[in-house]
This record gives structure tokens, C-alpha cells and sequence, in this order.
């Protein structure tokens, strides 16, 4: 049947106050339309099989948008998207989230032994043994990190 509409709205008693009612159903008529608040909507089996089809297709889409070689590919691409904080650090070239976690909580840690108001500074070493991090009151970044970003800025060719 081609022309059948894809809803059809039961007509059941509009004055009705018990939904258990055995007689609810009692003279039901139908239309394509939905005319009282008590209408019971229904969707022709065809068009039911269509939208799930649809749902799985696009589904399946978010799924492949989700892998990090198509979202890295798309956004090359200039297709926008949202990335969750492990995307967005896979695609920065972070790939072990865990590690960048505990660093960050190292990094917590030592900030939280300073001395408050006293500013942060991360400097090479006179002795040549890489950098070091310690307060310094004649300095004025407030914590550790903005340190290590500013020795790591200065240090940039």
C-alpha cells in the first residue's frame, strides 16, 4: 500500500479519567491527524524498520568519527568535531594520558611545599646538571609551572 500514512492517531474516549477502563477501546476510530490529548500515536512497521536503519547508519558514523586515525584524517580536512580530553592528547602526540596525570600531580605536589607568596623560578644549573626549580622571592611567577614555562619559553631558538 503506497499511499498509507506513516502515523496514524487511535481516537480513543477524550473524557475518559481511567486508562485501565476496559471499555477505553470500545468504538475506536482513527485519523492522520492528532485531534484530542488522548490520542494514541502509532507508526506504520516500515517506517519503524526505516528510522532504526537510519539510527544504526549514523551510529555506525559516530563510531568511525570516534577512531583516532578518521578524527586525525577529518580534522586535517578541516572537519570540525569534539574531541574528549584522550583524543585531543592522542592527537597532540600524548599517548599515555596516565603518565601526563601523575606529573601533573608531582608537579601539585611540589607547588604545595612552597612557601606562599614567594615566586617560582626553573633555571640551568650552575653546576651543569640540567635545570632547577626552587623559590626565589626576587621573582614574581606564581607557581611552578608558570616557572618551567617561562625557562622552557626562554630556551626556544
Amino acid at each position: 500500500m503506497h499511499n498509507a500514512p506513516e502515523r496514524i492517531y487511535l481516537q480513543i474516549d477524550p473524557d475518559a479519567t481511567d486508562p485501565t477502563d476496559e471499555f477505553l477501546f470500545d468504538g475506536v476510530t482513527w485519523c492522520q491527524d492528532k485531534v484530542n490529548e488522548t490520542d494514541v500515536e502509532y507508526v506504520r512497521a516500515d517506517e519503524i524498520d526505516r528510522l532504526r536503519a537510519e539510527v544504526a547508519e549514523l551510529l555506525h558514523e559516530q563510531a568511525v568519527l570516534r577512531d583516532p586515525v578518521s578524527l586525525h584524517a577529518n580534522l586535517l580536512r578541516g572537519i570540525p568535531a569534539t574531541l574528549t580530553k584522550e583524543q585531543l592528547l592522542h592527537l597532540a602526540g600524548c599517548t599515555d594520558y596516565d603518565a601526563l596525570k601523575k606529573d601533573s600531580e608531582r608537579l601539585s605536589f611540589i607547588e604545595a611545599q612552597g612557601s606562599p607568596g614567594i615566586g617560582w623560578i626553573a633555571r640551568h644549573s650552575f653546576t651543569g646538571r640540567g635545570y632547577r626549580l626552587h623559590q626565589d622571592p626576587s621573582f614574581n611567577t606564581a607557581t611552578a609551572r608558570e616557572a618551567i614555562d617561562a625557562a622552557r619559553a626562554k630556551d626556544k631558538p
